[in-house]
């Protein structure tokens, strides 16, 4: 196991002190491999948050198989697949066992999977602090992502001290079968994902912070319209 390799467990355990944490948080920026073994991290976390049904008797014991499965000694190969081997093996094979347990349960749509990653991720904004009560100003470059079929264009702002993240489609985005409708009706909708509010102002724009619902709408007000 290398360095890396021993960071990143430590990180998903909750080891690392103050410094470490940040230093493996810039890290993540310029490694696929170990964000992608954070988000199946996160997202099996997520999925057992959301457990509404008592998990079947002899789910442990199948985490168990699963685990120690994963774990068995397999041959060396290149350094760009070893989380193939490792972390993500374990994550995807719990993750695959949560899903067992949510009978009926569907996907979050595409979209709605790229911003609570992309939310979870917000930088630290560089440059002169931005006073309370002003904004919203743009931090960071702009991205376009695929999400599923189509595409969504991110932007990061900072509004009234805190981040947000604002998300254009190039098609309707899907609503979540859980979305929470005020007033009921198609539009507009709020879901939490994990502590991420992802607020649906339209059918083709999606905003999320580490907020609450009724003040990620109010401040989703003030976010340019394009």
């Amino acid at each position: 196991m290398d360095r890396h390799e021993r960071s990143l467990a430590a990180f998903l355990a909750g080891e690392l002190d103050e410094r470490s944490a940040a230093e493996f948080d810039a890290h993540l920026l310029d490694c696929a491999d170990c964000w992608r073994a954070v988000r199946e991290d996160r997202a099996g976390r997520a999925a057992a948050a959301r457990l509404r049904d008592a998990a079947p008797y002899d789910l442990a014991d199948r985490v168990s198989m699963a685990v120690g499965l994963a774990a068995r000694p397999r041959p060396a190969r290149r350094r760009g697949r070893w989380l193939a081997a490792g972390a993500l093996a374990v994550a995807a094979a719990v993750i695959g066992l949560v899903v067992l347990a949510l009978p009926g349960r569907s996907a979050d749509p595409p979209a709605i999977t790229a911003v609570v990653a992309a939310t979870q991720r917000i930088p630290v904004p560089t440059g002169q602090p931005i006073p309370p009560g002003t904004g919203p100003v743009a931090h960071g470059q702009g991205w376009t992502v695929r999400a599923g079929v189509g595409e969504l264009r991110l932007q990061y702002y900072r509004l009234d001290g805190v981040d947000v993240l604002l998300a254009h489609a190039d098609r309707p985005v899907g609503t979540p079968e859980d979305a929470q409708h005020a007033p009921p009706g198609d539009m507009p909708w709020t879901v939490d994902r994990d502590g991420i509010t992802v607020y649906c102002p339209h059918d083709d724009v999606l905003v999320a912070a580490a907020l609450p619902a009724d003040r990620l709408v109010a401040l989703a007000q003030r976010l340019p319209a394009n």
